[in-house]
């Protein structure tokens, strides 16, 4: 895997101080049940970074919180958030899967991009425009950003602009289009199932993810909280 994909110092930065992998991992893992402990260390073992998502002025928050579930089930690591100006706060909930995902969020779309591109991500837009390939088709093996539009408009006139490559669903019905979460579900899931839910995360990094899913999984926990302290003291 690319070192620009992957976002995390080798380190990491507890109470003040600075602790390598193994330390963390030998000072923390003793607080975890075995089958807890076991669980984050295969779900670090699938985790990618060369497929992300980014979701683009979402009116309804429940949709973000549905592609952000998707995502995470499907061991995709990092999600981009173009932040809308005024949201529908929806009761559907993530399930847990914002404790896990690294979140991005932004106020444009074109600082999204700028960031984005500069870590030399392909952008696939979602859009039923004139070049507009079948999602099945797409090149990527290229590390790549999906990108789903807002459920009234779509995509932005900038994000069909400077988006690398159009891409559509294949359908057979009257309809053409899908809810966005929807979209995202049928696109993902294919693209993970056919990729075999590849990590391209060698051994240290797969170690460092599980490092910081312990720290945020105990962080969680009220009761675990203010033990943290005497951990790494």
């Amino acid at each position: 895997m690319s070192s620009g994909l992957f976002p995390y110092a080798s380190d990491l930065t507890i109470e003040g101080k600075t602790w390598s992998v193994q330390d963390v991992l030998e000072r923390i893992s003793p607080h975890f049940l075995p089958d807890r402990l076991e669980k984050l260390r295969r779900v670090s073992a699938h985790r990618t970074y060369h497929i992300s998502v980014l979701t683009e002025y979402f009116y309804d928050t429940g949709n973000i919180n549905a592609v952000m579930r998707t995502a995470e089930n499907l061991g995709i690591q990092s999600l981009h958030i173009v932040e809308a100006t005024q949201t529908h706060i929806s009761q559907r909930t993530t399930k847990g899967a914002e404790k896990w995902i690294d979140q991005h969020r932004w106020k444009t779309t074109h600082d999204a991009f700028a960031f984005i591109k500069s870590k030399n991500y392909q952008i696939v837009a979602t859009t039923l425009s004139d070049k507009a390939i079948p999602f099945t088709q797409v090149d990527f093996t290229k590390p790549s950003v999906i990108v789903l539009g807002c459920e009234h408009d779509g995509i932005s006139t900038y994000a069909e602009e400077h988006a690398d490559v159009h891409c559509i669903i294949p359908t057979v019905g009257l309809s053409q289009s899908f809810n966005v979460s929807v979209a995202a579900s049928i696109i993902l899931g294919k693209l993970m199932i056919d990729r075999g839910f590849k990590s391209e995360l060698d051994q240290v990094q797969q170690d460092r993810l599980l490092a910081e899913f312990l720290i945020r999984d105990f962080m969680s926990s009220k009761s675990k909280r203010p033990m943290i302290g005497r951990i790494f003291n």
